[in-house]
């Protein structure tokens, strides 16, 4: 995960997968947290797995490559 302030002070969270951010909705590539104050729910909601059927999409639409085998 990486975070980063936008100018008006809210914290915008992202996920990516190598180099690459995931979609958590079409065209966005973030979560706006609002404060860092409210990143703990979001690390918890995480752990709770409430993102993960966002990563299972993400792994079949091609957004998370599959780990390619050693030669």
């Amino acid at each position: 995960m990486r975070r980063k302030t936008d100018a008006s002070g809210q914290v915008v969270m992202s996920v990516k997968f190598g180099a690459k951010p995931i979609e958590i909705e079409k065209g966005k590539a973030g979560i706006v947290v609002g404060s860092k104050e409210k990143l703990p729910a979001l690390i918890d909601a995480v752990r709770s797995g409430e993102l993960d059927d966002l990563f299972s999409q993400a792994a079949k639409s091609g957004a998370i490559e599959k780990p390619k085998k050693a030669v």
